[in-house]
Parts: structure tokens; C-alpha cells; sequence
């Protein structure tokens, strides 16, 4: 920001959701007098300002690179000319480093330039103060994120090693989870995550003697937070299905800071807690419950997967009570524990039976 924007500053700035720094290059000290009196405020809680000591360098060095940038975009000569091009090219790579170099120089010595937070001035005087004063500044932005010490999933793009040790740990929180270390010998690198994502947090635990299962997280936890909105928006979902993916911008974006890697494993935890109310679609088709290949193509298309939630409540009485009654014991059950035999029995039909029309059968086979 130049001081020639102090027009636009008076309209307010939109955020754009994420945290930012944002360098005010003040032309002259009367510049500086009224962007800090008049325009500061108009920066919101995610944006760290700071008033440049160097903001006549900073200005020239960017407004030369930008310039060179543009002519090298648009000069059709240029491309004709091989002198020319590699003149220009030793300039702007020159403008590049005096920038850079210039840059280098604030953040190098950041108590020379006035920061401030939430119109308040912080307390900068070196590198250290400096990084103190941003890591607080943080932790106020994404004050619901999970803290999860794990360097393989907690990230934006998780390596192929990490995707496949992924994959194995939500192999093992559908078939193991009731078993300490969801089962897992040795040390391979899916039980790592599993004890910073799972066990430090909370969400695979010992209930009872040797009794292990998938648990919603406890009120001061690191996932208490982000499990609650979830939960919010699994409660939209009683009227139609929707996916899991909807919900990737807000978690990632602050107060919560989720990183895309820890994703699946959350939406997947949420699932296995709730699996007796959760109904699961796949390219609009109800599923009966999760197998192996469809774990994988959740974590590689979750936009293909939709849950919906379904309660007891509102269902015709008679009607839930014939289809209890096919089961031996007297346990009141979902909706979900309901269909789900009745699903499989019809999904494990031969295909013969599955495509012959019923035109083709006598009545008694019908």
C-alpha cells in the first residue's frame, strides 16, 4: 500500500480471509501521520501492518520491477531481439534483487518500522520480538486450531508416503478400532499419525478395561472445536445429503487452520462415532457401510461421497416396529441399523437376479 491508495483506505479493505502482512510506504512523515490516525483502522484482526522505515526504497525497487514485468508481457520487440532481450533480462533480474534486497532489509531489522495489530502498535524491537509478536498474533487468528504434532499429514499436500500411510490408518479405524493402537505392530509410519492425530488427542481411547474404541473429542481438547462444526453441519444434512468437501474452505481458513492433509482422517473419525445414524452415498447411491475400496476413493474424490443424517424421530411407528421385529433381539435400533441388513442382502444378489426384468420371471419366482 502507497501512500497514493489513502483515497482507496478511506473505503475500507476487504479481507481475503487469511492472515497477511501488510506494508504501508509512507511518501512523506505526513503520509505516515495520517494513514496511522485515520486509516489503520481500517485493516481487520487478520492483517499485521506495518509502517516501513524504507518505504521510499521499497516503492522504487517495486514500482521498477513491476514496470520491467510489464513491459516484458507486452513488448512484442523484445522477443524479436535477442540483444534486447537479454539487456532486459540482466534489468529486471537486477530490479529483483534490489527489491528483494530491500525487503530483506525490513524484515531483517524489523524494529526500525512500526507494526500494528488491531490498531494497536506492537511491542518490535528485534528479529525475536518480532516473531513473539506474529506467533500471538496467530494464535488469536486460529484460536479453534487443533494442535497435532505431525509432520507427514499436518500439511496442505501430504507426500505420496504420507497419503499411503493415510490410507492404512483409516484401514485400521474401520477394522481395528477396538484394539489399542488400532491394532498395529512395530512402528510403520501410519501408527506415528495415528498417536498424534488419534491417541494425543483424544479421539481413540481406552473407555473401559482393555475396551478401545473411536470417541468424539472431550470439552478442552484439541479437535473439541472443529468436531463441533462439524457436527453443526451434519445436522443440515437431515434434509438432504451433502458432502464432507463443503466444509474444506472454512476448517481451513481461520479460526480453525485445519491443514487438507488432516481432513480425511477428522471426516472419517466422524463417521466411525456416528456410523448408526450416518448414511453414506457414493455417486447418489446408498452404500451400506464403507469397504475397503470405497476408503480409497474417499480420500481421492471426496466430492463423490455424501452423508446424511437420519433419526427415529418422525418415522411412521408401525412401520419402524414391523422391521424390528426381524431381528432376534429386543435392542431398539436406528434407522440406519435398520436398512443397512436389508441393503446388504439386496446388494449381495447374484446378477442375474439383480438385472432380470420382471417380465421375464413367472409370478411365483416373483
Amino acid at each position: 500500500v502507497c501512500s497514493s491508495d489513502l483515497r482507496i483506505l478511506s473505503k475500507g479493505i476487504d479481507s481475503l480471509g487469511q492472515p497477511r502482512i501488510v506494508l504501508f510506504l509512507a511518501a512523506s512523515k505526513d503520509d505516515e501521520t495520517v494513514f496511522l490516525s485515520e486509516h489503520v483502522k481500517s485493516f481487520d484482526a487478520l492483517d499485521v501492518v506495518a509502517v516501513c522505515n524504507n518505504g521510499a526504497e521499497l516503492r522504487e525497487t517495486t514500482r521498477e520491477v513491476l514496470a520491467l514485468e510489464r513491459i516484458g508481457h507486452s513488448s512484442q520487440e523484445l522477443a524479436n531481439d535477442p540483444v534486447a532481450k537479454r539487456e532486459f533480462s540482466d534489468r529486471l533480474g537486477a530490479a529483483r534483487v534490489a527489491q528483494k534486497l530491500a525487503l530483506n532489509g525490513l524484515f531483517e531489522n524489523p524494529g526500525l518500522s512500526a507494526w500494528h495489530h488491531n490498531t494497536k502498535q506492537l511491542d518490535v524491537t528485534n528479529k525475536r520480538t518480532f516473531q513473539e509478536a506474529l506467533s500471538a498474533v496467530l494464535e488469536s487468528v486460529y484460536r479453534k486450531c487443533p494442535t497435532v504434532h505431525n509432520e507427514l499429514v499436518n500439511r496442505d499436500k501430504p507426500s505420496s508416503n504420507a497419503n499411503a500411510a493415510r490410507i492404512k490408518l483409516l484401514h485400521a479405524m474401520m477394522h481395528h478400532a477396538d484394539k489399542p493402537d488400532l491394532g498395529m505392530d512395530k512402528f510403520p509410519p501410519e501408527k506415528g499419525v495415528y498417536r498424534s492425530v488419534l491417541f494425543q488427542t483424544g479421539l481413540h481411547r481406552e473407555v473401559e478395561l482393555n475396551q478401545w474404541q473411536l470417541c468424539e473429542p472431550e470439552k478442552g481438547t484439541p479437535f473439541y472445536d472443529v468436531w463441533q462444526r462439524v457436527e453443526s453441519f451434519l445436522e443440515s444434512t437431515e434434509g438432504e445429503p451433502r458432502a464432507f468437501i463443503e466444509l474444506n474452505k472454512e476448517l481451513m481458513a481461520p479460526p480453525y487452520g485445519v491443514k487438507a492433509g488432516l481432513l480425511p482422517i477428522l471426516y472419517f473419525a466422524v463417521y466411525c462415532t456416528q456410523k448408526s445414524s450416518l448414511a453414506v452415498y457414493e455417486q447418489r447411491r446408498f452404500m451400506p457401510s464403507f469397504t475397503p475400496d470405497m476408503l480409497d476413493r474417499f480420500v481421492k474424490r471426496p466430492d463423490e461421497f455424501k452423508f446424511q443424517r437420519f433419526r427415529v424421530d418422525g418415522l411412521r411407528q408401525s412401520i419402524y416396529d414391523e422391521y424390528l421385529s426381524l431381528f432376534e433381539d429386543d435392542n431398539d435400533k436406528t434407522v440406519l441399523q435398520l436398512v443397512r441388513p436389508l441393503a446388504d442382502l439386496v446388494s449381495g444378489l447374484d446378477e442375474f437376479t439383480m438385472q432380470t426384468r420382471s417380465h421375464l420371471i413367472s409370478e411365483p419366482a416373483k
